[in-house]
């Protein structure tokens, strides 16, 4: 009888951390199911590219910018630039702040430090993929949205051409045939 009261109590402490970690688990499970991985890589991404343009026009001790900067940055109007809704990308913005919000932090501090820095896209590269793996395994072509959104205009940097991803408040037009019977 003494040994299972002693098991039971040492097993108390596996039971409670358990119970604690479970809304976190489950909550990392609903964000991946409800968002797309490259939503969420789209996010990552210009979640980096906001604090950078915010980081970089301020002058002052690094570590604070970064708070500072940190505490404003999933704000909706920050994203309208996205081919995302907005709303979406300030989600994907508190899941980083909430889950890698230490990592993020940390790394912000030391590239912000640096006096000669590599791009913000270097920079991104490594947050994303490297650091929180948020773009791991994702192709950067545009595949067309199976929920149909609205519709996606995106520019490529490589070939500086757009490719339009029609969605429910855009139709691309069908050609007709080259002969006029139709007419």
């Amino acid at each position: 009888m003494a040994f299972q009261s002693r098991q039971s109590i040492v097993n108390l402490p596996l039971i409670l951390l358990l119970v604690y970690l479970c809304p976190f688990i489950a909550g990392d499970n609903a964000f991946y199911k409800e968002m797309p991985k490259e939503l969420r890589c789209s996010g990552c991404e210009l979640t980096v590219k906001v604090l950078d343009q915010m980081l970089i026009r301020d002058t002052g001790n690094t570590e604070s910018r970064v708070m500072k900067a940190l505490e404003k940055v999933c704000e909706e109007h920050r994203f309208s630039i996205s081919e995302y809704k907005p709303q979406r990308i300030v989600k994907v913005c508190e899941f980083i702040k909430k889950k890698h919000g230490d990592e993020l932090k940390r790394e912000l501090v030391k590239y912000f430090s640096q006096s000669k820095r590599s791009t913000y896209l270097e920079f991104v590269q490594h947050f994303c993929l490297d650091v929180t793996r948020l773009c791991a395994g994702i192709s950067h072509k545009i595949k067309p949205h199976e929920d149909k959104e609205d519709a996606i205009l995106h520019f490529d940097s490589e070939s500086h051409g757009f490719t339009v991803m029609p969605g429910r408040n855009f139709k691309m037009p069908r050609p007709i045939a080259e002969g006029h019977d139709e007419l």
